[in-house]
């Protein structure tokens, strides 16, 4: 019996880095409109990395982005196969705080281990998104490969999920204001007073300001430093991503590499979150002791 890791495309995880770290995760992808325009995150046959320079540069001139869920209807399908096949489905979610899909993978988890009378389906609440989510899935993989079966996986991965730190700092707050995360009146005043919010996602899997600093250099400043201050292991893997801001994300890296945290690599951060945080956002995933923070807002 084999446990298949499930995820969707708040993930990160698109199909060709799936294809070159050679793992069999299975994304479910999710219905991204642009303007008029209409598209999945991440189909296999859609280009990643021209999708999300393409959003990100239409965002910057006004056009409107919306995502939604995943298909109940898909992944209750996908999942069926499997179990069908003999295997067992560990789907990776989204946070609870930030979206419906965990809450309906647990619907369709729940009807699916009735019927067969036994518990061949489970899901893990990531309580991030981003590389954070796609850090739990492939550890689950691992696992996985590693012939654990399905509740030994499941409870490994949700004690891992308590050491997943993502950190992100945004350009600018109205996009998070448009999803009614902040107000529009903070955002406005911010914006005049050029203050820029770290943020990061909370051990309940909401996203929280941890500290609000005065221009965009102090604030990337930051965000390096909680890095280098919270990393359980400086040789660990760590994922920077950027919704258009590529010379700063690997301006980012260099100073990790500076303070000994050289295993760092740079994507585009995922459109189904990127969306809500918009260009100019730079966020980072890493394993660290635990999930908390110290917050000063003053």
């Amino acid at each position: 019996m084999t446990v298949r890791v499930f995820t969707d495309a708040g993930s990160n995880l698109f199909h060709s880095f799936l294809e070159e770290k050679k793992l069999g995760i299975y994304v479910l992808p999710m219905p991204l409109r642009l303007g008029d325009e209409e598209y999945l995150c991440y189909d296999p046959n859609v280009d990643a990395v021209a999708l999300s320079s393409h959003v990100y540069s239409k965002m910057r001139e006004g056009v409107k982005v919306k995502t939604s869920l995943p298909s109940p209807g898909m992944l209750e399908e996908k999942a069926r196969e499997e179990v069908e096949k003999g295997n067992q489905v560990l789907f990776v979610s989204l946070s609870s705080g930030i979206s419906g899909s965990y809450q309906s993978a647990r619907l369709i988890a729940d009807a699916i281990n009735d019927e067969k009378g036994s518990n061949v389906m489970d899901v893990i609440d990531t309580k991030t998104a981003g590389f954070g989510e796609g850090m739990v899935a492939i550890y689950a993989e691992k696992l996985a490969h590693d012939g654990l079966d399905l509740e030994e996986i499941a409870l490994r991965t949700r004690e891992y999920v308590e050491r997943v730190r993502s950190e992100f700092t945004v350009d600018s707050l109205k996009y998070l204001a448009a999803t009614g995360r902040i107000s529009n009146f903070k955002a406005v005043l911010a914006g005049a007073l050029m203050i820029k919010p770290l943020l990061y996602g909370s051990e309940e899997g909401k996203i929280v300001v941890t500290q609000k600093v005065v221009g965009r250099k102090a604030a990337v400043k930051k965000l390096i430093q909680q890095v280098a201050d919270n990393i359980k292991d400086k040789d660990s893997k760590v994922f920077i991503t950027h919704c258009d801001a590529a010379e700063e994300a690997l301006g980012m890296k260099e100073a990790l590499a500076e303070k000994g945290i050289k295993d760092v690599e740079v994507y585009f951060y995922d459109l189904v979150t990127g969306a809500h945080v918009g260009p100019g956002t730079l966020a980072v995933f890493y394993e660290g002791k635990d999930r908390s923070i110290k917050r000063s807002l003053l």
